[in-house]
């Protein structure tokens, strides 16, 4: 008697604990589809995760202007206050500024860089948007 409660207690805790993963994976793939959604702009987008309170992204935004300026595709820089839209960098997985985030033109994340990146790194991760 006692084992068959237990045993149906086990499931029960298996059943639940299985509902909250698949509860989990969706969201996750539901905020993904979202973030796609609202990026894909039909032609390549550079995110600069930036706060005014960093001094990292200030030496970080002659690299971007020159990205911009050198670049032989035309792309959106979009720069992102963290503060001010903390889903977005969640989203991205963003935990440190400066971060740029290269997403070609059909919404997909072409390249992550976590700090301080060279022009000539950005515009090499440009080229195959």
């Amino acid at each position: 008697m006692i084992e068959r409660f237990g045993l149906a207690v086990l499931a029960l805790v298996a059943i639940v604990l299985l509902a909250y993963v698949v509860r989990w994976g969706t969201r996750g793939w539901q905020a993904r589809l979202v973030a796609r959604q609202r990026l894909a702009t039909g032609q390549p987008m550079l995110l600069y995760f930036s706060g005014p309170w960093c001094v990292l992204c200030r030496q970080q935004e002659p690299a971007l202007e020159q990205a911009r300026r050198l670049s032989p595709v035309s792309f959106q820089l979009r720069n992102v206050d963290v503060a001010g839209e903390a889903e977005l960098a969640r989203r991205f997985g963003v935990l440190t500024v400066p971060t740029t985030v290269v997403i070609d033109r059909h919404g997909a994340v072409r390249a992550i860089n976590n700090g301080l990146v060279s022009a000539q790194a950005l515009l090499k991760q440009l080229r195959d948007c």
